[in-house]
């Protein structure tokens, strides 16, 4: 019997997941859409519908009748101990009145469609949204199986997570396990003398970008990484997208896109780190600073922040705390990440430098690497920054939950009182270890449940080798 995968299709997903559907000649595929424009997207390629989430809120937004209840076996069922509602990353920015409404719509119109389909695979990002957490929730419910891309730290690579907030990979075939090759074997640990040496690295990371160029409408379909540059069109565009988003926001919900009205901040935040002058900030030491201590700043709004990072998601609160537990003589270097410089520009960041003396600004296009070198150590929520420090032989306090958590060289700190309890000793230890070998075997391990290709936005995504890579993992999984 033909199996069914039911894709959440938002973003560049809306081309993606139809492509895949088209390739796939066992299973069946329907496909959730965010908006009119990205249902004709699907529709074109041949992709059957099953729900428009603008269409559906629109229809349901004006009832009397419609309340968001969250069900009682909500949290205990989808292991998410917090609000459904107030972690998305959109609804958080509406009225209580409204944003209960949509939710209501949106769980109404997912549990309808539970109820007249049976399907046996759900395709998607873990992205941190009212509607993944529904959907997840109803997996649950109805033995439909969760599958969440994921992309491999080690490039080229991917695996599925059957969980919203669990970043391991999770593989129903135990082929997967089975031992590497010698040449990929080789290949990763070069990858890692190349983060040493600081010559390789994330596609999405600006430096190993090499020569193709992206733009805004190739990242929008996926065929290009989500790199941020200065040009002056790049902050056109995204003066337009204020544009649109403030539209959005004064006509929800006539034009019934609740992502898009609700991305308003997000989007005038983004504007403000484009335009930030690049003066004011400090300069990356020169040698190596004992007493110093790294922070890599995350890229917000995020689901490493909204779901992998709780109860860390308020990432100035926990800058403050950190200061505070710092020795006298200490301190605390920030780094931006790299596709959101300008993000310590604003104005909660500058009044938080005047409070406090011992912290210092890097702007997000210096080398993190370099920087890694000349510090003590490094604590991070769940940055891949800090699998790049571990690397380098830095000790890594951890926060959060990430899939590198119980390497060697990583010390996971389960409550933040007990971060205190580590970097009152920071100047006095040499945290400077070699973990290399440790490191590159847990990596390998990782890649061994993983599998070639990447379904993530990339100048390759749409390549047919890619193609055939990312199908070849949906055999596999979806049987």
């Amino acid at each position: 019997m033909r199996k069914s995968v039911l894709c959440f299709s938002r973003s560049y997903l809306a081309v993606l997941c139809p492509t895949l559907g088209e390739m796939d000649v066992n299973r069946d595929y329907y496909y959730i859409v965010q908006s009119d424009q990205e249902e004709r997207t699907v529709t074109e390629k041949g992709g059957k519908v099953v729900m428009n989430i603008s269409r559906l809120i629109k229809e349901n937004i004006h009832s009397d009748n419609l309340k968001w209840e969250e069900p009682d076996d909500f949290r205990s069922l989808t292991d998410f101990n917090w609000s459904p509602v107030l972690s998305d990353r959109y609804l958080i920015e509406f009225s209580v009145k409204e944003r209960e409404k949509i939710a209501a719509a949106l769980f109404k119109g997912i549990s309808e469609l539970f109820n007249t389909h049976k399907f046996d695979f759900l395709l998607s990002e873990p992205v941190a949204l009212f509607t993944t957490h529904v959907l997840y929730y109803f997996c649950l419910k109805n033995g439909t199986q969760p599958k969440f891309f994921n992309p491999c730290y080690f490039p080229g690579y991917f695996y599925f997570t059957n969980s919203i907030s669990d970043r391991m990979p999770y593989s129903l075939n135990e082929s997967r396990k089975e031992k590497l090759s010698n040449e990929v074997l080789e290949k990763i640990n070069s990858f890692g003398m190349g983060i040493i040496e600081d010559k390789s690295g994330p596609s999405y990371h600006f430096q190993f970008l090499g020569k193709n160029k992206p733009n805004y409408f190739n990242q929008r379909k996926g065929s290009a990484p989500p790199i941020t540059n200065t040009t002056f069109k790049v902050k056109l565009i995204q003066v337009v997208r204020v544009l649109r988003a403030f539209g959005y926001n004064k006509l929800f919900p006539i034009l019934s896109d609740f992502q898009v009205a609700g991305s308003l901040s997000e989007h005038v935040f983004y504007l403000k780190c484009l335009i930030a002058s690049k003066r004011g900030y400090d300069k990356l030491p020169v040698e190596y600073e004992k007493g110093a201590l790294l922070y890599p700043l995350h890229y917000e709004p995020e689901a490493s922040l909204l779901y992998y990072g709780l109860p860390y998601f308020n990432q100035i609160d926990l800058i403050e705390v950190i200061l505070r537990m710092l020795p006298k003589g200490h301190v605390l270097y920030m780094k931006e990440h790299p596709n959101q410089f300008g993000a310590l520009k604003a104005k909660k960041w500058l009044d938080l430098r005047k409070k406090y003396g011992n912290v210092k600004f890097i702007y997000g296009r210096e080398s993190g690497r370099k920087l890694m070198k000349n510090v003590n150590s490094i604590v991070t929520i769940n940055s891949t920054a800090g699998l790049d420090a571990a690397i380098i032989g830095k000790r890594v306090f951890v926060l959060g939950e990430v899939f590198y958590k119980k390497f060697p060289g990583i010390q996971a700190v389960n409550a933040l009182n007990d971060l205190g309890l580590y970097l009152k000793n920071l100047r006095s230890d040499q945290h400077n270890e070699n973990h290399f070998d440790g490191i590159i075997n847990g990596l390998a391990d990782i890649v061994r449940q993983s599998y070639p290709g990447n379904p993530g936005p990339s100048f390759d995504l749409y390549s047919e080798e890619n193609l055939k890579n990312i199908l070849f993992a949906i055999d596999s999984e979806f049987v």
